[in-house]
């Protein structure tokens, strides 16, 4: 696994970049910026088209940028991001994950998780809980696949029941963080 520092010597500074060392060179895995609302709408239309996450129009994901964060190529443009949101005070979510094609199978989805999962830590979660098409790529992030039962109740609840989705064709998955 690549070593992951952070960009700061503030432990508590979630928000700043973290790089990740990696055998192709460096990648740098940081908070959303007003920049990246396009491109991180554009890369979940392209996935969301294919089933593997929600739609999102720029709009939403302007409300929700400060919960993103994305790898950008050296032109600047976002070729993958990710989303963390606390539930409850000790579990929390990943959600909207995607990739661009070009990365795909580069690491650089697998480098988004770390970084949520780190701040998922600092921002003191106990538990991670996604629900996913894809259950593969996260059991090799560390997370393991849950019946809908085993699940947090209040998980399915708030993140499922009360905003209308469903669970069909995903499979919920939790990472311990203790």
């Amino acid at each position: 696994m690549p070593e992951i520092r952070s960009s700061t010597t503030d432990p508590d500074a979630a928000h700043h970049a973290i790089r990740v060392d990696a055998r192709r060179g460096s990648v740098i895995v940081e908070h959303a910026t007003p920049r990246d609302v396009d491109g991180i709408a554009a890369l979940l239309q392209d996935f969301s088209g294919k089933g593997f996450v929600l739609f999102r129009r720029p709009s939403e994901v302007r409300a929700h940028l400060d919960s993103f964060v994305v790898v950008r190529d050296t032109g600047g443009w976002v070729t993958a991001c990710g989303a963390y949101e606390r539930v409850l005070p000790t579990l929390g979510e990943i959600r909207s994950i995607a990739v661009s094609d070009y990365e795909t199978g580069r690491g650089a989805g697998r480098y988004v998780v770390e970084r949520l999962i780190a701040e998922a830590r600092i921002d003191g979660c106990r538990q991670l809980a996604l629900l996913t098409r894809i259950p593969s790529f996260f059991v090799r992030c560390g997370f393991e696949d849950r019946t809908v039962e085993t699940m947090p109740t209040e998980f399915i609840q708030k993140v499922v029941l009360d905003r209308g989705r469903s669970l069909e064709g995903r499979t919920p998955m939790l990472l311990d963080l203790d």
